[in-house]
């Protein structure tokens, strides 16, 4: 296939990659692909993040709709918001942002509650999403982080200026399983 390939996830049972036309496709080895989902012509829409859990893979699109393989099988759902900005997962809970602020959360990539919300999260149609541990962070304009704690008391969610640390625009993040925001900057 001659698919340019976007995403990719991977857990115990394989890998998935989605390509830049929508479609999702599953790897046990990581060489042979078998084609999951095809959104077809009228409903390619832009590709949000990927994520998995223990069993679970979820691809989101802005559209909303969600995308999930367990199993070898497929299930289609959706996210309330169509303005979908965000995605990820940390292994455990999948995460996603919309374009009104609303930060949701599932533990099996189908059923999404509002957890919070952010008004930083409206001000970037494309924020970096990455997790560690129980840690979701969103890099709004490569300025701002939006950090959800996974806590015992619930979801804490904490806006910060990461751009006076650094004193550049990021262009990277990674966050360490302990919570750390690595950034990465231009120059």
């Amino acid at each position: 296939s001659n698919e340019k390939f976007v995403l990719i996830d991977s857990n115990d049972t394989g890998f998935v990659v989605a390509a830049l036309s929508g479609s999702v496709y599953f790897s046990q080895d990581g060489k042979n692909l078998v084609l999951m989902y095809d959104p077809g012509e009228e409903n390619r829409g832009a590709l949000c993040g990927i994520g998995s859990n223990d069993s679970t893979f979820a691809v989101c699109y802005s559209d909303g709709r969600v995308v999930t393989v367990n199993n070898g099988k497929v299930a289609l759902s959706r996210l309330p918001d169509t303005g979908v900005t965000s995605f990820t997962s940390d292994g455990k809970r999948f995460i996603a942002s919309d374009s009104k602020g609303n930060i949701y959360s599932s533990s099996n990539g189908m059923i999404f509650e509002v957890i919070g919300y952010s008004s930083l999260l409206k001000d970037d149609t494309e924020p970096i999403a990455r997790a560690g541990d129980g840690i979701f962070c969103f890099v709004v304009n490569n300025s701002k982080a939006v950090i959800v704690r996974d806590e015992e008391v619930g979801y804490v969610i904490e806006e910060t200026d990461i751009s006076k640390s650094t004193g550049a625009d990021i262009s990277s993040v990674y966050l360490t399983d302990s919570g750390l925001i690595v950034a990465g900057t231009s120059d």
